[in-house]
C-alpha cells in the first residue's frame, strides 16, 4: 500500500491535570481529531493546612465519562474501532493511591503538596545517603517514598496488606485489568534507582519497606503493557482488545510533545521565567539538584532546569505594549553594544546559583529602545549561556536544535535573535505541547512510530524555523564572550 492511500491510525492520549481530565484522540500523522475534558467532582476540601487527600475512584469516574464522551463521538462521526491503534495515560506521579491487593482504595489518595511527610523524607535522606548523592538531591516531604514510611508509620495495619501506585499506573490499570507495572519517571518519586534500574536494598534492609512487593514493575514508557478489558470497553464505547501503552509523567509527555528528538536537541519555554529540557545520553550531576534528570529510554536521559532570566523583565521595566512597539523599531540596533542581564528578581537559579544577582545594563543608558534591545538581545546572550553549561555538564558535542513556545516566540525578530545569539535553529512550534498530546504521542510510539524520531518527526507541528544568519552569528559571537566577561566581572560567573 502506497503511503498516499495508507490507511490512517488513531491513538487516545489521556492526561490526569491538577482540576480535570483531558482526553483526546490523534491520528498518527498529528492531528487532532475530538478532546474532551471533564472535571474532577470533589468535595470541597476541609482539610487541615498541610494535609492534602482525593479519593482516588472520583478520577477513574472522570477518565470514564471523558473517554465515554469521546467514544461517542468518534462513533457518531463515523469512524470506525478498527482505526484505533492504542491509548496511554500520564498523570502526576507525585499523588500516591494506596490499593489492597484487589485493588480498592484502602484510604483516601495522599496528593504530592501533602506536606505530612517532612519528618521521613529526612529520615530517608540520613539513611539513603549514598541514593542522595548518587541522584543530587535529597529526598523530600512530597517524594512518593516519603510519604509510604507515613503510612507504615502512622496507619501499620492498612500498610500490612497495602501496594502502593502513582496516579497514571492506578488509571492505566483499571483500563487493563491489572494495577502492576509504572515507568522510570514515576518509580523515581518511589526511591527507583535509575542508575542501576533497580529498588534499591536499603529501601527493604534498612527501612524495611519490602518495596518489591508493594511496588509496581517499572518498564519503558511506550511498553505495550495490556489491552482494553471487555468490561471496561462497554462503558467507554471503546473496542475491546484496544492495546494499552505505559505513558508516565505528565511533565514527561509535555516533554515528548515538544519536537525535542535526539542528543543536544533543547526545548525552552520562553516566558516569565525560562524553563529548558533536553536530551543526553549519559547522567550527570549539577549542584543543589538544579537540573533534574530522568530516564528517557534506556540508553538516554531527559533533563529540565529553570532560570530567573525569561521575558518577565518586559513588564517590570517596560510594559507590552511599549514591547509591540519596540519589537517594531530595534532590528536596526541589533546586535546592541550595551551588555544586559535582563533578571527583574533578585537571585539566579540557572546556569549559576546565587540568591543575591541582580540585573544590569552596561553601561548605562536613558535611550529606552536601546534599552529594550540590549534586554532582548541579553535574554538570548542569557539563553545561550544556559545550554553552553548543559552541554558542558553533559559532555555532549553535538549542537541540536531548539524547539520553543510562548508568548514571545510570536515575534519573528525575537525568535532570530535567538538564532543567531545561540548559533542553533529554532522551530517555533505550531500549538502548545500538552499532556494530553504526549500521551497519544506515547501510545503511538507503542504501536505505530515506534520510536520517538519518528514519531516527532511525524506528529509535532512546527509553525516556522529560523536559521542563524552567518554575518550576524560572528558579531554575536564577540558580544557573547563580552557578555561571560561582565558576568564574571559581576561576579556571577567563575
Amino acid at each position: 500500500m502506497s503511503e498516499e492511500t495508507k490507511k490512517a491510525n488513531y491513538v487516545i492520549g489521556v492526561d490526569l491535570g491538577p482540576e480535570s481530565v483531558t482526553a483526546m484522540a490523534v491520528s498518527d500523522s498529528g492531528d487532532v481529531l475530538l478532546e474532551t475534558t471533564c472535571a474532577y467532582d470533589f468535595p470541597k476540601n476541609t482539610l487541615p493546612k498541610g494535609r492534602s487527600e482525593r479519593n482516588p475512584e472520583i478520577w477513574w469516574n472522570a477518565v470514564c465519562y471523558a473517554l465515554g464522551h469521546l467514544g461517542s463521538q468518534w462513533r457518531m462521526n463515523g469512524h470506525s474501532d478498527e482505526d484505533w491503534a492504542g491509548i496511554s495515560v500520564t498523570g502526576s506521579a507525585g499523588n500516591l493511591v494506596i490499593l489492597d491487593r484487589k485493588y480498592n482504595p484502602l484510604m483516601p489518595a495522599i496528593m504530592a503538596e501533602d506536606q505530612r511527610a517532612a519528618e521521613q523524607a529526612m529520615r530517608l535522606s540520613a539513611i539513603g545517603n549514598e541514593h542522595c548523592q548518587k541522584i543530587g538531591t535529597p529526598f523530600k516531604g512530597d517524594d512518593v517514598i516519603s510519604k509510604i514510611v507515613w503510612v507504615k508509620e502512622e496507619y501499620p495495619d492498612i500498610y500490612e496488606n497495602a501496594i502502593f501506585v502513582h496516579q497514571p499506573d492506578y488509571i492505566l490499570g483499571l483500563l487493563k485489568g491489572s494495577i502492576d507495572v509504572t515507568d522510570p519517571t514515576a518509580a523515581r518519586q518511589s526511591g527507583y534507582d535509575l542508575f542501576d534500574n533497580c529498588w534499591p536494598d536499603w529501601l527493604d534492609y534498612d527501612m524495611h519497606l519490602s518495596v518489591r512487593e508493594r511496588l509496581p514493575k517499572v518498564l519503558p514508557h511506550g511498553t505495550l503493557v495490556g489491552r482494553l478489558t471487555p468490561a471496561v470497553s462497554k462503558s467507554l464505547s471503546l473496542p475491546a482488545g484496544l492495546p494499552v501503552i505505559l505513558g508516565g509523567t505528565s511533565q514527561m509527555a509535555e516533554f515528548i510533545a515538544s519536537g525535542v528528538k535526539q542528543i543536544g536537541d533543547f526545548y525552552t519555554q520562553f516566558d516569565d521565567a525560562m524553563q529548558i529540557s533536553g536530551i543526553c545520553n549519559n547522567m550527570f550531576y549539577y549542584p543543589h539538584g538544579i537540573v533534574k534528570l530522568n530516564r528517557l529510554t534506556m540508553d538516554n536521559w531527559f533533563f529540565s532546569t529553570s532560570m530567573n532570566t525569561g521575558t518577565e523583565w518586559i513588564n517590570v521595566w517596560f510594559n507590552e505594549q511599549l514591547a509591540n512597539e519596540y519589537t517594531k523599531q530595534v532590528d536596526s540596533l541589533l546586535p546592541s553594544h550595551y551588555i544586559a542581564y535582563p533578571n527583574v528578581r533578585k537571585g539566579e537559579l540557572f546556569p549559576f546559583c546565587s540568591n543575591s544577582a541582580e540585573g544590569f545594563i552596561s553601561p548605562a543608558t536613558d535611550n529606552r529602545p536601546v534599552q529594550f534591545a540590549s534586554c532582548l538581545q541579553g535574554t538570548a546572550l542569557s539563553e545561550r549561556l544556559a545550554y553552553q553549561y548543559i552541554d558542558k555538564a553533559c559532555d555532549n558535542t553535538n549542537i541540536g536544535q531548539v524547539y520553543t513556545y510562548g508568548k514571545w516566540c510570536r515575534s519573528d525578530l525575537w525568535m532570530q535573535c535567538r538564532a543567531n545569539v545561540t548559533e542553533r535553529v529554532v522551530h517555533r512550534l505550531a500549538r502548545p505541547n500538552v499532556p494530553a498530546f504526549g500521551a497519544a504521542m506515547i501510545a503511538a510510539i507503542g504501536t505505530v512510530h515506534k520510536t520517538l524520531q519518528r514519531a516527532s518527526d511525524t506528529m509535532v507541528r512546527i509553525d516556522q524555523s529560523f536559521y542563524p544568519n552567518p554575518e550576524k552569528m560572528l558579531a554575536y559571537k564577540d558580544h557573547f564572550l563580552l557578555f561571560q566577561k561582565t558576568m564574571q566581572e559581576q561576579g556571577y560567573l567563575i
